[in-house]
């Protein structure tokens, strides 16, 4: 059963400007992507034993001596004010 998806929806979502020919290609993905899903939807449940271990694996927090502010900018191209300074990379459009 092929599953029908709405590419041109999807690509104006995220944003994208597809041609004619990945629409295409990505329809036929997209259906077997969403065919797979529905495939493992109907596997039943696993034993409970089947997963990993239930005990904690993290290491405990500790604390350990760092750089300080002079060392972390001494390296940086451009700081100000104890700051390191970056280009903007947000746009006025959004």
């Amino acid at each position: 059963m092929k599953t029908e998806i709405d590419v041109e929806k999807l690509a104006k979502l995220a944003r994208l400007k597809l041609t004619d020919e990945e629409k295409a290609r990505l329809c036929g993905e997209l259906s077997d992507i969403v065919e797979f899903y529905d495939m493992l939807a109907g596997v039943g449940e696993t034993a409970p034993d089947a997963g990993p271990a239930l005990f904690n694996v993290l290491r405990d927090d500790g604390t350990k001596p760092c750089l300080g502010r002079g060392e972390l900018l001494a390296n940086s191209p451009d700081s100000a004010d104890g700051c390191f300074r970056v280009p903007r990379v947000v746009s006025e459009e959004d």
